[in-house]
């Protein structure tokens, strides 16, 4: 259990930066950055 959560847990935070990522590149594409 412990190791499914903490596989949970690095698949969520990876999730948030590669979508943080992603948004970043767009606005900065269209220039809201």
């Amino acid at each position: 259990m412990e190791i499914k959560r903490r596989t949970q847990e690095e698949r969520s935070a990876a999730t948030r930066e590669a979508l943080i990522t992603g948004a970043r590149k767009l606005w900065g594409l269209r220039g809201y950055a």
